[in-house]
């Protein structure tokens, strides 16, 4: 794709795709958080049944 440049200066539109296409969305960042949670989660009970120590406090 390509973006139109003004001067030196890229349009400012094009530095927002730029910003987006580099950063994780919020979304992005809750979905991680909840997964790793969930891993921990799974984790515990996998020790908890297997008499292993508890991953989240290790």
């Amino acid at each position: 794709m390509h973006l139109p440049l003004i001067g030196r200066r890229r349009a400012p539109q094009a530095r927002v795709l730029e910003v987006r296409a580099e950063a994780p969305t919020t979304r992005e960042l809750l979905v991680e958080s909840i997964r790793a949670r969930e891993s921990a989660a799974l984790g515990d009970l996998g020790a908890a049944a297997g008499g292993r120590a508890l991953c989240s406090l290790s």
